[in-house]
């Protein structure tokens, strides 16, 4: 197996990748953890630059825009991130701030999040999650999947690039202060089942669109909307991590529910072609 350049290529990167990005993380200085979240791009450059393949960067699937129908599924599956946190809300897990803790000047809730949708949706400061979901995704879904493809078929790649994308996660978890609340044990498998989950999907997603660009904006609009409810919701529980959020079990159940409708359908669709 080894003997093959394309997976001795894919393994070194992925083994350096992950590794890097542990090394960051233990040092415990914020702008090295930056760094941190930047080392699928930053590892993927000179594998880039040295290779001597003619279609290396158009098989990163930046060149096509895809199909409008994955960025409608892309939103669907934002709105069920939504869809949670006001479940969590109404089940009494996270809650509005009272008034009383508003900055000074501020008098309802409509006024807080007026500012809060200014602030989290202005351009300069969308672009940020964007732009590290676009370094993060050339690496695994651009430049992993699209090189292991030929040999393990579609299924294959994407249960590989979940599981490796899954190992890279874990240094967020370990060290870099991910979750304030819940037991930790917890959430580590919850978060852990979220992401492979939403790995496999996003894999699909990458082939069958033929591009990058809606993966992109699923992942970025993921975290960007987490981050808004997060703070949206400022009351909190100890145990909301466990039922809302990108890893919590209403997610994890309504993402599944979908995922599974999509896939239903894809497959009936091949089986009529």
């Amino acid at each position: 197996m080894f003997k093959d350049s394309t997976y001795r290529n894919v393994t070194l990167y992925a083994l350096l990748v992950i590794g890097l990005t542990f090394i960051l993380f233990l040092s415990g200085i914020p702008f090295l953890k930056m760094l941190g979240q930047l080392t699928p791009f930053l590892v993927l450059i000179p594998f880039l630059l040295f290779s001597k393949r003619p279609h290396r960067f158009r098989e990163l699937g930046l060149s096509r825009v895809g199909h409008y129908r994955w960025y409608l599924v892309s939103l669907i599956i934002i709105g069920l991130l939504i869809i949670s946190f006001l479940l969590a809300w109404v089940t009494g897990f996270i809650q509005l701030p009272p008034a009383s803790q508003f900055p000074n000047g501020m008098a309802d809730h409509s006024g807080r999040f007026i500012l809060l949708l200014k602030t989290f949706f202005h351009p300069a400061f969308f672009l940020t999650p964007i732009l590290f979901s676009l370094f993060e995704e050339m690496g695994w879904r651009g430049y992993v999947q699209a090189r292991l493809q030929p040999k393990l078929g579609l299924n294959g790649t994407v249960l590989y690039t979940a599981l490796i994308w899954t190992l890279f996660h874990l240094p967020f978890i370990f060290m870099g202060g991910y979750y304030t609340s819940g037991h930790f044990i917890l959430n580590t498998a919850l978060f852990t089942i979220a992401v492979f989950i939403l790995s496999i999907f996003m894999g699909y997603m990458r082939a069958y669109s033929q591009s990058l660009w809606p993966v992109i904006f699923l992942h970025a609009g993921i975290n960007h909307i987490r981050s808004f409810l997060d703070i949206l919701f400022y009351n909190k529980q100890s145990s909301w991590t466990y039922v809302t959020g990108e890893s919590g079990l209403y997610t994890l159940l309504l993402w599944s529910g979908l995922i599974l409708l999509i896939w239903l359908k894809q497959n009936n669709r091949q089986q009529l072609c």
